[in-house]
């Protein structure tokens, strides 16, 4: 059964000290046997540390993870549509057309 514990030394080594910090995944208490498996194990550990760590180093939650994303994309679909609306105003004001406005600025016409 696996314990929770520190990352083994192949992770240490890869890691930083807020990844260390931050891994709370369980791990068995010796590098697993197949390489393949302990690098993987290793990836799983950064990823999760990367994702699930504040500013001040404390674990988040899946749930405060998805309301700061919707927070940050609810924040960018403002700052576009003022964006947007400049440049249509703009493009009014030269009398020239919105997409002429973005090929001038190299804007691109669509999301990628």
């Amino acid at each position: 059964m696996p314990v929770a514990g520190p990352t083994s030394l192949a992770c240490a080594a890869t890691s930083s000290q807020a990844d260390m910090r931050a891994v709370t995944v369980p791990r068995p208490r010796s590098p697993h046997p197949d390489p393949r498996v302990e690098q993987l194990l290793c990836k799983i550990a950064a990823a999760e540390a990367t994702l699930g760590v504040d500013s001040d180093g404390n674990l988040k939650d899946a749930e405060a993870i998805c309301a700061r994303h919707i927070k940050l994309l609810h924040e960018y679909n403002e700052v576009k549509d003022a964006t947007q609306a400049l440049i249509g105003k703009y493009a009014q004001l030269t009398h020239t057309t919105v997409t002429a406005v973005h090929e001038m600025l190299e804007l691109p016409l669509v999301e990628e």
